[in-house]
């Protein structure tokens, strides 16, 4: 938390979209589809499954996304692991999909429970444990890597560092005269990926209205100027990091395909037998012969729920009532002792069924 994950984020994309504020902000995934469109005139979002509306200003996609927290997570500060989905779509962007999680919180605050950690963790782990994403690590550069959280995390599900690329933020804000050089060197706490350092806006900068553009050129004259970090500008700041996304995430997809190929032929073999079960699939040519098909799998189901109502079903258990049984079941017993324990003067009083009788009367 508060290591400017959300910041990064709109860094990388190029446009100032995510709520800001004090403390857990991030209370929902967020999930962040790029789209590079090369000739398009002008940049736009679309907004959860408002497909085809296109949202051209910044200020309304972020209402829209505080809006949409505040009505599944409340507005104290609670969470939820329903992620909101935008897409953007841009020719100065790379196809990538960006999710900002809630970063990690260990003291419960408005109505946030009292487990709020785990619960954050619950929210995590299911988007960091998938193989085909990458992990980035963010911390800041005042931040001891060796007991950062974030990268314990990672570690937790990526042990040997192959998805985790470490980023480390806030440069600019350490003492003068220090630096973190082992840090981005991969020296104090190795990953495979290694680490970037980027410099991004204050909330200063936010309210004297400095752009991400100048915000880029700055951290390309921090890096380029700074005594300790210019031998290594080329390896720093948001564009080297986009690169490295890019290439990793190819490299990535490299190495995934051959068991999403075997896995996609493996279950298209299972279908493709289970289709055979109902019938002779191959000569479905004329529309005469695929009416057949259907209507021999309608009478198919038909026979199958009427011998499961009539008792008559194969596959009997002896565990629990099933077919015909339960339905007696529910009505004889559950809906019997739900109607006798309804009292239908509740809700009426006496001048009420007076009047309903008078009314019953007529003339």
């Amino acid at each position: 938390q508060s290591a400017g994950k959300s910041s990064l984020l709109e860094s990388i994309v190029g446009r100032e979209f995510l709520p800001r504020g004090k403390g857990i902000v991030t209370r929902r995934p967020i999930e962040i589809q790029l789209h590079q469109v090369i000739d398009a005139e002008q940049s736009w979002f679309e907004f959860m499954d408002k497909r085809g509306e296109k949202i051209f200003e910044s200020d309304e996609i972020r209402k829209l996304i505080e809006q949409e927290t505040d009505k599944v997570a409340g507005k104290n500060k609670g969470i939820s692991p329903i992620a909101i989905k935008v897409k953007y779509f841009s020719k100065d962007i790379l196809n990538l999909q960006l999710i900002d999680l809630p970063g990690i919180t260990k003291n419960p605050v408005g109505d946030q429970p009292q487990d709020i950690e785990q619960k954050v963790l619950d929210i995590v782990l299911p988007f960091i444990k998938n193989q085909n994403s990458l992990i980035l690590a963010v911390s800041k550069a005042s931040d001891d890597l060796a007991t950062s959280d974030g990268l314990k995390l990672a570690r937790s599900v990526d042990p040997n560092g192959l998805r985790t690329i470490g980023v480390i933020t806030k440069l600019d804000l350490m003492d003068e005269g220090s630096d973190i050089l082992n840090d981005l060197l991969n020296q104090t706490y190795p990953l495979q990926l290694g680490y970037v350092g980027v410099i991004m806006r204050g909330q200063k900068d936010i309210q004297k209205n400095k752009t991400i553009q100048d915000q880029l050129k700055d951290e390309k004259q921090f890096f380029e100027t700074h005594k300790i970090y210019k031998k290594y500008s080329e390896k720093m700041g948001i564009g080297y990091l986009v690169k490295t996304l890019n290439m990793n995430f190819i490299q990535h997809i490299k190495r995934a395909l051959p068991v999403i190929r075997e896995t996609i032929i493996s279950l298209a073999q299972m279908k493709e037998y289970e289709l055979k079960q109902y019938g002779d699939y191959d000569n479905l040519e004329s529309k005469e012969t695929k009416n057949l098909l259907v209507l021999t799998l309608i009478s198919k189901f038909s026979n199958s729920y009427k011998d499961m109502l009539e008792g008559r079903c194969l596959d009997i258990t002896s565990k629990e009532l099933i077919g015909g049984s339960r339905i007696i079941y529910v009505f004889n017993e559950t809906f019997r002792r739900t109607i006798q324990k309804m009292n239908p003067f509740d809700v009426l009083s006496d001048d009420e069924i007076r009047t309903a009788i008078k009314n019953a009367n007529g003339i």
